[in-house]
């Protein structure tokens, strides 16, 4: 089956865009400040993908393999709260945060100057965390995964 003309058109007319979006963007001699913390995150990403770093980038086999996927959990968290849920495992959970965390959220500071803030980044890894936890903790209560040693 072939794209139509209309189709075949429209595409390269978004790719033109794209591109022309893209030259702007990483053509531009504008600068522009960064936060500590967001410095902080470069480094560390500069230094982690250093080729004489200590940590082997590397995966386990059964994680290179193309398999189909049991569920897809999906998450989100806001500055009060998270929660996820995994219609395929038959799965959903909410938390919604204690006040000594919201306290640390921008809801309440201004910005990171003392240290103590907690960023919605934080919160959403958290979320992927227990994403990860429901869905191991329903995988391994269940016998349809006995003779797989890599769920």
């Amino acid at each position: 089956m072939g794209r139509t003309k209309v189709s075949q058109e429209s595409g390269r007319l978004v790719a033109f865009a794209l591109k022309q979006a893209s030259q702007l963007v990483h053509r531009s001699k504008s600068k522009y400040e960064i936060l500590d913390l967001l410095s902080e995150d470069i480094e560390f990403f500069r230094r982690a993908l250093h080729k004489d770093y200590d940590v082997p980038w590397v995966s386990p086999l059964a994680h290179v393999i193309p398999r189909t996927p049991i569920g897809i959990p999906f998450g989100d968290a806001c500055l009060t709260g998270c929660g996820g849920y995994c219609t395929e495992l038959k799965f959903w959970w909410h938390i919604t945060l204690p006040q000594e965390i919201v306290q640390r959220t921008l809801i309440h500071l201004a910005d990171d100057s003392a240290g103590d803030l907690i960023s919605i980044n934080a919160l959403e890894f958290v979320t992927v965390i227990i994403n990860y936890c429901a869905t191991l903790s329903i995988i391994s209560g269940s016998d349809l995964f006995e003779d797989d040693p890599f769920p």
